[in-house]
């Protein structure tokens, strides 16, 4: 071992091992002032933080309140800078401009009200006129057709009485004399076969 810290310059390792001792001092200042900063920043960040969110939190408010009460705070500043126009210059556009948006506003009221009004209450006539017509004629189409379906029921009605009528003939022809042998045979009056008959051959009327 010559001391040289393997470089082959005599007295090499002592410089070595004090530039050692004197990193490993300033490493351990370096180290302990970082570990003090770290907390400080530490602290700081988290003041940083709090102030944030309660910058974050009245951002998010005033936009809210801005949203719902946007156009009264508009109409409050406006308000406010014609109340500060000396000269009258804003004032006067300021009503010059809303009245040519009222009039704009009231040029359909006019020419429906006044220009318009007779075309219109013409058409509306013809329209009503046409929709009467038509209810009325569907009300009479309805109305013939249930009278043509009476008719027709009537007629069909009629001819089934006729068949019915013509099919029991013949019965009630046997019948009729049936009745005849029997007032002859017990000598009954005429009235009694009268009686008989209309019972028992002739139909009943329909009341």
């Amino acid at each position: 071992m010559d001391a040289s810290g393997g470089t082959g310059i005599r007295g090499y390792a002592g410089v070595s091992e004090r530039k050692q001792k004197e990193f490993n001092a300033e490493y351990n200042v370096f180290t302990e002032l970082k570990e003090r900063n770290d907390k400080k920043i530490k602290k700081y960040q988290a003041s940083v933080d709090s102030i944030n969110n309660i910058i974050n939190v009245q951002t998010d408010k005033y936009r809210k309140n801005l949203t719902e009460k946007g156009i009264l705070i508009r109409y409050e500043a406006f308000d406010e800078l014609l109340s500060e126009d000396k000269t009258g210059r804003l004032s006067n556009r300021y009503y010059l401009l809303m009245a040519i948006l009222i009039v704009f506003e009231l040029i359909p009221l006019i020419a429906k009200y006044y220009i318009q009004d007779r075309s219109y209450q013409e058409k509306r006539k013809l329209i009503d006129t046409n929709e009467i017509e038509i209810a009325q004629d569907n009300a009479s189409r309805d109305l013939n057709v249930k009278k043509e379906r009476n008719r027709i029921a009537l007629e069909k009605d009629i001819d089934l009485i006729k068949i019915l009528f013509e099919e029991v003939h013949p019965n009630r022809t046997e019948e009729t004399k049936r009745i005849i042998t029997d007032w002859k045979t017990n000598k009954k009056s005429f009235d009694e076969l009268w009686r008989d008959f209309k019972k028992q051959i002739l139909s009943k009327q329909e009341s």
